[in-house]
């Protein structure tokens, strides 16, 4: 039994020293049989101003139509914590207060003005 494991304890290290250039060898013999190839993503060209999108022409405007009595009520019950929270609450008490289904973004822009000492708008609507 001795003998099997110093053979194999050999075989692993040559002869108690251990071959640096030929491990790595085998590991790099080893990766590319696997297929576990590195290979770097290419780099993106910065972007110039020829590619940058120009500012939305959207300007939102303010619906009259619209009775926001009771929103307050329902925007404090939600403790909304994003501006994606924030319009769901709007489109929501839309839908179910109002009965307006589909809403636009000028209703969602009327009911973040009827809250404007609560919250911010989001910069699309500044």
């Amino acid at each position: 039994m001795r003998q099997v494991y110093d053979d194999f304890k050999n075989g692993l290290l040559g002869n108690g020293k251990r071959n640096l250039a030929s491990d790595a060898k085998a590991d790099k013999n080893e990766s590319t049989t696997r297929g576990h190839k590195k290979s770097r993503r290419p780099r993106r060209a910065p972007k110039s101003e020829d590619t940058v999108k120009p500012k939305s022409e959207y300007t939102p405007s303010f619906n009259k139509n619209l009775d926001l009595a009771k929103l307050e009520n329902f925007y404090d019950r939600c403790l909304p914590k994003n501006h994606s929270e924030k319009i769901l609450i709007f489109s929501v008490f839309l839908r179910d207060e109002l009965k307006i289904d589909p809403c636009t973004a000028n209703d969602i822009y009327t009911c973040y003005n009827n809250l404007k000492l609560k919250d911010k708008r989001p910069t699309a609507f500044v």
